[in-house]
């Protein structure tokens, strides 16, 4: 939640020792509270929904509309450019940009290739 806040973002990036021991990433860690319940969906071992309220400085409390299903989930899958941007974001430190990208083109049409050795990682061994 406080990289969300600071860095509007959260991603493998803000998975860090540097990034989480930034100032204004500890000052806001202190100001976040979470609780948890024990009800389950029926279907799936997952509380019914997540919920955030922010309260601001005057009291005032503003809360989000409850989140039944991740975003990324089967049932809120994520667009093709939301899927490449997580998939270069777990991917580009340990390939490289370029060849997390190759790798990304081919695997959204692996269905079309003849062999898996069409991979570009399939060339490293």
């Amino acid at each position: 939640m406080a990289s969300a806040l600071v860095a509007r973002e959260v991603g493998l990036k803000q998975l860090t020792d540097d990034f989480v021991r930034r100032p204004e990433i500890v000052e806001a860690m202190t100001r976040v509270k979470t609780s948890t319940t024990t009800e389950r969906m029926a279907d799936l071992p997952f509380a019914p929904a997540d919920e955030v309220a922010i309260v601001l400085k005057s009291g005032k409390e503003l809360k989000g509309e409850p989140v039944r299903y991740a975003k990324g989930s089967w049932q809120r899958p994520l667009s093709e450019a939301e899927l490449k941007e997580k998939f270069l974001d777990c991917s580009s430190g340990a390939l490289g940009a370029n060849q997390a990208s190759a790798l990304f083109s081919s695997l959204m049409r692996l269905d079309e290739l003849r062999s898996l050795r069409e991979l570009p990682l399939a060339a490293v061994h």
